[in-house]
């Protein structure tokens, strides 16, 4: 009798190029079954094992995760970066935890005061409402990982629109900050929204 070598399943798919810039990084890999079904209605041809494929589709979901969680980091960083300037010679203590955020033991550091700071500049410039920020604040708080990706997100285009209209504070001459700065500790992070939001 002749021997009987195993030979995996393949599964074709046929342009892997395009497949792998579509929402592989949704994929549930413990799934299989569901995903062939799914590879199979798209009808995507060309030889791919599934070993060889499910390496790749960890591949992109390792990569994508790096690409937005070095995003993410960005992100804080620069809105560490404002908000220290802006409580230069303004309030002592609060310029002191933008340090250690920005340059000492908590750099690098995420807390959600920083992003509900951003949110309080950015009402107080018109880019948002009271109870936007409260919106989004239940997303952060809800703890889901989709809904906080969406709200930093939506912060950051914010960001970037007021920093496009009005520039970054401390690099381009405008006294549209001048008001908000003087009253940063009222208007942006006072102490007790430090309380509700540091500790998260």
């Amino acid at each position: 009798m002749a021997d009987i070598h195993y030979q995996p399943k393949r599964v074709f798919v046929s342009r892997p190029i395009e497949f792998w810039r579509t929402d592989a990084h949704k994929i549930v890999l413990k799934n299989t079954e569901r995903y062939v079904q799914e590879l199979e209605r798209n009808s995507y041809i060309k030889e791919v094992c599934m070993d060889t494929l499910f390496k790749r589709i960890e591949k992109h979901i390792s990569d994508d995760m790096k690409i937005q969680s070095k995003g993410f980091k960005d992100f804080i960083s620069m809105i560490v970066d404002e908000h220290y300037e802006m409580t230069r010679n303004v309030d002592n203590n609060l310029h002191y935890l933008w340090h250690l955020y920005r340059k000492g033991t908590k750099a690098g550091d995420y807390k959600p005061f920083i992003l509900m700071a951003e949110m309080q500049l950015l009402k107080e410039m018109g880019y948002l409402s009271e109870d936007e920020i409260q919106n989004m604040w239940n997303m952060i708080d809800s703890k889901d990982e989709d809904n906080f990706n969406l709200v930093w997100m939506a912060l950051r285009t914010l960001r970037l629109t007021r920093v496009h209209e009005h520039g970054e504070y401390g690099k381009r001459p405008t006294d549209v900050y001048t008001p908000i700065v003087k009253d940063y500790p009222s208007k942006i992070l006072n102490h007790e929204l430090f309380l509700k939001t540091g500790n998260k």
